[in-house]
């Protein structure tokens, strides 16, 4: 756990007497595909750390599941309303292969951010990061970019993971039908040809 925290871009400045602090409160799980990390209505009241595996979050929409993000190895999953106002969750989250997550308790991540000001400035980047961001780009990609761009551009930024993602599900987070994604892919391969 050590080597993998300590080797984190976003933990690489923090001194060791921080690390320690840190490294003390972290808590390993092993997470099976299929397995929820959170369940719309709970109260997300940690932070996650994925070592190893893949974690999608989605919401129901019109009774279809409708993906909202994929995190992958050396990512974090905070969600800013749950993490410091106590309020439920929207989404889901789920394991889409077996996992390695560190996960550290809201109520230490608030004796950390008192103790250590550059934690706290780490996590508020992390929140700024991780849901704001990612979501204005989600939402404006579904907005402007006709279903063959929106599918182009997600291969292009989750190059590393878009094989390893069930096509349907990618067919959701992109609004599109899986059978239509099918085509946009039969076709993509043809013009590459």
């Amino acid at each position: 756990m050590q080597d993998f925290i300590r080797s984190m871009e976003i933990f690489k400045a923090i001194d060791s007497k921080m690390m320690d602090d840190l490294l003390q409160f972290l808590q390993r799980v092993e997470v099976k595909k299929g397995s929820y990390l959170l369940k719309k209505n709970d109260s997300m009241n940690k932070i996650y750390i994925i070592e190893k595996g893949l974690i999608a979050s989605y919401g129901i929409l019109r009774g279809q599941k409708m993906f909202t993000s994929f995190r992958k190895e050396e990512e974090i999953i905070i969600y800013h309303n749950s993490l410091f106002y106590e309020c439920r969750s929207d989404q889901f989250y789920v394991a889409i292969e077996d996992s390695v997550i560190y996960t550290l308790d809201r109520t230490l991540v608030a004796r950390l951010v008192v103790e250590y000001r550059a934690m706290g400035t780490i996590f508020y980047g992390l929140i700024l990061k991780s849901s704001n961001l990612l979501l204005q780009d989600h939402i404006n990609m579904l907005r402007v970019i006709d279903r063959t761009q929106r599918y182009r551009k997600f291969i292009e930024t989750n190059a590393d993971i878009a094989k390893r993602i069930p096509t349907k599900y990618i067919a959701s987070f992109l609004d599109t039908s899986f059978e239509y994604l099918i085509r946009i892919k039969k076709a993509l391969a043809r013009k590459l040809k």
